[in-house]
């Protein structure tokens, strides 16, 4: 599994919502806090026999098939089994599910089908920034539950950028916890000008830095022999960009010869094959349809019988 920044809190977090049973928790994205908390909750035996299962709350539908997923490949556990999800026209929960990722509008109607939330233990309130109705809703019922009949139920508010006083406030001055994430440093360059006399297109100076990045990559790095790469020079300030070669068209094979008519007559074969052969299924609908028409006519307007073209 790899090691993400929240691991080390927690034990902190765990240890708060033991004793307070309610929780902000502020971490940059890539924290972990996604993945890492719910089973954490559920492997610390804070869910009663009677309430085991746990629910997270995701907005939006490929972020919670997502990390459904990804919390059963970092545990070893079966999509649909240990963890699962229910989305909109999509559920993959079994009977044995505890931990389960649900959308805004799912987990609406199970708070007014089931307003005590028989055999839930839990519900962890993830990208609670992304605020709607359902959200705003959803804690507000969260809230009355745990007030009213439900004092065990835990209830984590999770986010990245968030405002996280207010909504401790609204929670009962629950603890606020806050975790780092993971920085990298960053050095900034600049790409010398152009030379005088040379006019330079932007797409050439990027590749000409790109080049010059990829060449001190490569000499930084440690001799790794399987994991090099040839990296092209970069072309000399004196020599002209080289101008864009145009591949030349594969010449066309020949056309067949054709063969001339065998009819002794002057007009065309096309001519001879445009109309019905005699005796065939179409010049039988057209002959049908000329006499048709023509007796269908009144001998006033009907100086000869025309047929329309099919």
């Amino acid at each position: 599994m790899t090691p993400l920044p929240i691991d080390s809190h927690l034990p902190e977090i765990v240890a708060r919502v033991r004793a307070a049973r309610s929780l902000v928790l502020v971490a940059p994205p890539g924290a972990g806090k996604t993945t890492r908390v719910p089973p954490a909750i559920l492997r610390a035996g804070l869910l009663s026999a009677g309430h085991p299962n746990l629910v997270m709350l995701q907005p939006r539908r490929v972020a919670a098939r997502a990390s459904a997923q990804r919390i059963a490949d970092e545990n070893g556990w079966a999509l649909g089994r240990e963890v699962g999800y229910h989305i909109r026209f999509e559920k993959r929960i079994g009977p044995e599910t505890r931990l389960r990722v649900l959308t805004e509008g799912i987990l609406t109607r199970q708070l007014l089908e089931d307003p005590f939330l028989e055999g839930t233990g839990a519900v962890l309130l993830d990208e609670f920034h992304e605020r709607s109705l359902h959200t705003d809703m959803s804690i507000a019922m969260l809230r009355e539950i745990r007030q009213t009949v439900r004092d065990d139920l835990i209830l984590i508010v999770m986010s990245a950028t968030l405002e996280a006083e207010p909504v401790a406030k609204f929670l009962g001055d629950c603890p606020i916890i806050r975790t780092e994430g993971r920085t990298f440093p960053i050095e900034i360059t600049y790409a010398n000008a152009a030379p005088a006399g040379r006019a330079q297109d932007i797409p050439d100076r990027v590749a000409d830095a790109l080049t010059d990045l990829l060449t001190a990559s490569s000499h930084d790095a440690p001799d790794d022999s399987s994991r090099s790469f040839p990296i092209p020079a970069p072309p000399s300030a004196s020599r002209p960009p080289s101008p864009r070669r145009r591949v030349p068209a594969s010449p066309r094979p020949p056309l067949p010869p054709t063969t001339p008519a065998t009819s002794s007559s002057s007009s065309p074969a096309w001519r001879k094959s445009a109309g019905p052969r005699s005796g065939s299924k179409l010049s039988h609908i057209a002959k049908t349809s000329c006499s048709s028409r023509s007796t269908a006519a009144s001998p006033a307007t009907s100086r000869s019988p025309r047929c329309a073209p099919l």
